[in-house]
């Protein structure tokens, strides 16, 4: 590590410090220092927020609908990056399965273009993987798909230089024990890569009705008006109107294809008697 390096290692250490430094101070100076422990304690809420505010969903509302999909995405692609730098360097190869984890989210431009932020910004030091972990777990289902892909793939990104290294598998281990998995299902995901072809990849099942934003049990009629909700507020022309550049158009068509699919595939469930609904189809 060359001088200018390890200088940026330094000041990004101490920023990481900010908040719990300035609180202790603030407390000290202007109620006493017998205040400082308080100061301390909030300092350190404040650099937690400011720590996770990169991984917030604010703004992705209009790009993923489900919410379940939209905390898998910013919290896997965030841990993908963390993952790939656990060995202190991120290869060509780590990028590349990276940039197949984008293909089976299915993100558009606008949406892959953040994840690749999100991707860099796990990288970085400081990276408050645990919080991010404890969001998936409490959010997630126990035992659910998403909780299982979500360590596949960082798996994924971990194997892609053909060795696990010592650093890269301590990372894995934090994670899994994070969504509180435990090591048996990393175990199970790493016998698999063993195996003859590796490990396959599995693109990431999403409910029709959370892409909709309504529940499983929704009426035909809260179903349709989901619906068009989706399409009046994602219309190109309103888009268009409002000022929006051709990315947010090419986002606000993408959003509507989904939203037809979706309707289209609870069509067909309740048509086929799996789903007991309204008298109608949606």
């Amino acid at each position: 590590m060359n001088r200018g390096q390890a200088l940026r290692r330094v000041v990004q250490h101490a920023d990481g410090w900010l908040g719990r430094a300035s609180g202790a101070l603030l407390a000290g100076l202007v109620v006493g220092w017998i205040w400082s422990p308080a100061g301390l304690a909030a300092g350190y809420l404040f650099d937690r927020r400011r720590r996770l505010a990169p991984f917030r969903e604010r703004g992705w509302e209009s790009l993923l609908v489900d919410p379940e999909h939209r905390l898998f995405v910013i919290a896997c692609c965030a841990c993908m990056g963390h993952v790939a730098k656990a060995d202190g360097r991120v290869s060509r190869a780590e990028i590349a399965v990276a940039e197949r984890v984008f293909e089976l989210l299915e993100l558009d431009d606008d949406a892959r273009s953040r994840a690749i932020r999100l991707f860099t910004q796990g990288k970085q030091p400081g990276f408050p993987l645990a919080a991010i972990c404890r969001q998936v777990r409490r959010r997630l289902p126990s035992g659910s798909a998403l909780r299982e892909r979500f360590l596949e793939y960082q798996a994924a990104v971990a194997l892609a230089d053909g060795t696990l290294h010592p650093a890269v598998r301590a990372c894995l281990l934090r994670i899994a024990r994070g969504l509180g998995q435990g090591e048996q299902l990393l175990q199970e995901i790493l016998r698999r890569a063993a195996r003859p072809g590796g490990l396959q990849l599995r693109p990431v099942p999403q409910s029709p009705y959370r892409l909709l934003g309504v529940s499983d049990s929704a009426s035909d009629e809260e179903i349709r008006r989901a619906y068009r909700r989706i399409v009046s507020r994602h219309h190109p022309d309103r888009l268009q109107a409002n000022g929006l550049d051709e990315v947010a158009l090419r986002a606000g068509a993408g959003r509507i294809l989904v939203a037809r699919r979706a309707v289209e595939a609870i069509r067909r469930e309740r048509e086929g008697g799996r789903v007991s609904g309204g008298s109608s189809a949606p």
